[in-house]
């Protein structure tokens, strides 16, 4: 009887094994020059293209939420007034709703700076990041646009939610405020990118909106704590005030990679520097062993 039980998980498992040949092996890694590069579009199939298309809806989307919730927030028709801690909590909680809704998905970046950051990383190539930012200024358009729309005329005017440096300090200043705070809120996602964080993602919204809160509450003051390009991009566009536009795209990106090359180079803990890494298994070896074992529990009884 044993042997006929033997004898049928074999062929089970060769039947198995014959129809799940061709999956790819997910323990296969990619060096850092190789994920840097990238090759999705030099590969590019009809099912590539659509899987690129989500990761790209996700970010348009979980950055229309930003700048429709956050820009939401700096205005006031019921006459109460607005203070600098309702601005700063309604672009915190926005980027927490949007880090829960889309983080599962594409990672939830909403900012071409934090995108920077997974190319450092090593979480996503070039040419992602190129697709990430085009679909995050889109994305900040349609926020804006839509929240602009939903307020009566009376309670804009030309300058609404737009990003300038603070006229009280110098533009260097307002740069390196700029530069540094956005270094801290990328070494944020360099800490979540870490391995020794994955059994602590189920708080990951809460800590870049609680993060976000602690960079914001003193450091609008300088430049408005954009730290994001995106953020500052679909205002201006709207509005057509570019002044010192470029503040708000060389400091967020010289920032982002600054703070995510410093992390990686001195406290990220990589999984390609294990011999074994934990947290990954081959997809194809484990259904291979269940199918296994369930075949032998159907046969036992």
């Amino acid at each position: 009887m044993s042997g006929l039980i033997s004898s049928n998980i074999v062929m089970r498992y060769r039947e198995f094994e014959s129809d799940t040949e061709e999956l790819p092996n997910q323990n296969e890694k990619k060096s850092f020059k190789q994920t840097l590069i990238g090759d999705e579009f030099q590969t590019l199939t009809p099912k590539k293209a659509f899987d690129l298309v989500k990761l790209g809806v996700s970010e348009m989307l979980g950055t229309a939420i930003l700048l429709g919730l956050g820009c939401m927030g700096t205005k006031d028709t019921t006459g109460g007034g607005v203070f600098h801690l309702n601005v700063v909590f309604s672009f915190a909680m926005a980027v927490a709703t949007s880090v829960m809704i889309f983080g599962h998905v594409s990672g939830s970046h909403i900012n071409p700076a934090l995108s920077l950051v997974a190319v450092v990383m090593g979480k996503i190539s070039l040419q992602k990041f190129v697709v990430y930012s085009v679909f995050q200024c889109i994305g900040a358009v349609l926020g804006y646009s839509i929240t602009r729309s939903l307020f009566p005329a009376a309670y804009l005017d030309d300058k609404f939610c737009c990003t300038f440096p603070n006229p009280n300090v110098e533009i260097s200043q307002a740069f390196t405020a700029e530069l540094i705070l956005t270094a801290i809120i990328g070494m944020v996602l360099c800490a979540a990118f870490d391995q020794r964080c994955l059994d602590k993602h189920d708080s990951l919204p809460l800590k870049f909106g609680f993060a976000v809160v602690a960079l914001a509450v003193p450091g609008a003051q300088f430049a408005g704590c954009s730290v994001n390009p995106a953020r500052s991009f679909a205002p201006a566009l709207i509005t057509g005030h570019w002044e010192h536009q470029w503040v708000y795209w060389l400091a967020p990106l010289s920032g982002a990679f600054i703070g995510s090359f410093i992390y990686r180079v001195l406290f990220y803990d990589n999984p390609e520097s294990h011999e074994v890494d934990p947290n990954s298994y081959d997809v194809t070896e484990t259904v291979k062993l269940q199918v296994i074992s369930d075949n032998a529990n159907e046969t036992s009884h």
